[in-house]
């Protein structure tokens, strides 16, 4: 906070008026979910190991404030001291998705348009098409590539203009708890932009603390419905994310992790890959999808060894999730679903990755109907292109393996009961 204090001047003063508009702020809905969340964080903090995990997380948050406050920049015409309330909404950039869509104000265009769905529902499978409705979430591609000798891993990043700049690429290196012995060195490195505690975009590599790479990309709540899973006694996607990461040695505890009081709000579909599993039959790829009262996570190390890759692209791909999203594109019919399908063999080296992540031929590949917003790099005219993070690594045996599912369904918390 202290080092990027202009920076973080910036980009909060775009974040704010590309989010609530010019002089606009957050309903009183948003103001009072968020005040009752925190109120929730900081009460249940330190109760248990998960907890203190939580803690550690908003901690680097309260510090991250301090320390842009009381920047010599701050002394600086034009420099805005931010509240907590600032703050808790810059991190809630990707949870505030859903929670103006959850919390819609009536006056706004977004507002009027979900007021006009809700009215014409009338059974979960009538809605219109992804994308179709509206790209609020439609953020992010991911390709996980397997070759004869190496495994590749990118992901595009799509943003606003407001919002786009400047990114930076961070990296912590902090011990963090460990329950069986003193504390681990801990370092995640990820694609950012000034202010955020996480990435949001989002794309981290491990290390230390386990050797994964976690990469999202997000899907959109069609069913409107389905926010009345929604609690405030629950723990924001973002800060889940980075306690996930602290957490987990492998795919499978960080979706254990993940799922813990999840919110149901920046719903995404994440691919967790593990490179120190790149030689085993299971691990390599656990893929976990979250939906309001709903998580979903599942080993696809199989599928990825015997289709030779995995796309992601903001469509659900589990069955209940989707019933529950109210999504009715298939998963392999998407555009970029077909983009990918077609380019990804092409890969076998970094520089055809980049290519593929990159690829923008909307004008005339037949896949991408003319629109701009089917195309692996390319969103929709109001985006920017993307950023993209590629990373290699090696060998693996070509042999499938059976799926490993938990399907996590939520409930009350309980965890408020529990001591340490």
């Amino acid at each position: 906070g202290h080092l990027t204090c202009y920076e973080i001047t910036q980009f909060f003063e775009n974040f704010y008026v590309s989010t609530f508009g010019e002089g606009g702020e957050p309903n009183d809905d948003i103001v009072s979910f968020v005040k009752q969340n925190d109120a929730f964080v900081t009460r249940m903090v330190d109760t248990d190991l998960y907890w203190s995990h939580v803690g550690d997380v908003y901690a680097r948050s309260a510090g991250m404030l301090e320390g842009y406050n009381g920047s010599p920049c701050s002394l600086q015409p034009g420099f805005k001291p931010l509240s907590k309330m600032d703050w808790n909404l810059l991190q809630l950039d990707g949870d505030l998705f859903d929670l103006m869509t959850a919390f819609p104000d009536k006056e706004t265009l977004l507002g009027q348009l979900i007021g006009q769905l809700t009215s014409l529902i009338t059974s979960p499978f009538t809605f219109f098409a992804t994308a179709a409705v509206t790209d609020k979430v439609l953020r992010c591609s991911a390709l996980i590539k397997l070759t004869s000798s190496d495994l590749f891993f990118g992901h595009d990043t799509w943003d606003t203009y407001s919002t786009a700049s400047p990114r930076i690429y961070k990296t912590i290196s902090l011990p963090v708890r460990n329950p069986n012995g003193p504390p681990i060195l801990h370092v995640d490195s990820f694609s950012s932009s000034p202010g955020f505690v996480a990435s949001i975009d989002d794309y981290y590599t491990i290390s230390g603390t386990s050797a994964l790479t976690v990469i999202e990309t997000s899907n959109n709540v069609y069913d409107v419905r389905a926010y009345k899973a929604l609690s405030p006694e629950s723990v924001f996607c973002w800060a889940r994310t980075m306690v996930a990461n602290q957490m987990a040695g492998d795919g499978e505890a960080w979706g254990e992790a993940f799922s813990e009081l999840h919110s149901g709000t920046y719903n995404n579909q994440w691919l967790i890959v593990d490179r120190g599993r790149i030689d085993e039959d299971e691990g390599l790829l656990v893929v976990v999808e979250e939906a309001p009262g709903l998580m979903h996570s599942e080993d696809m190390t199989g599928r990825l060894r015997s289709d030779g890759y995995w796309g992601s692209y903001n469509v659900a791909f589990y069955e209940d999730i989707r019933a529950v999203m109210g999504e009715t594109e298939g998963y392999w019919d998407a555009p970029r679903a077909k983009i990918f399908a077609e380019l990804q063999s092409s890969v076998e080296d970094m520089d055809s990755m980049t290519y593929v992540m990159g690829y923008n031929n909307y004008l005339n590949d037949p896949n991408s109907e003319g629109k701009n917003l089917f195309s692996t790099s390319t969103p929709s005219s109001s985006l920017t292109p993307p950023t993209t993070n590629l990373s290699p690594t090696s060998h693996f045996p070509q042999s499938p393996s059976p799926p490993k599912t938990l399907i996590k369904e939520s409930h009350p918390p309980k965890r408020g009961l529990e001591q340490p």
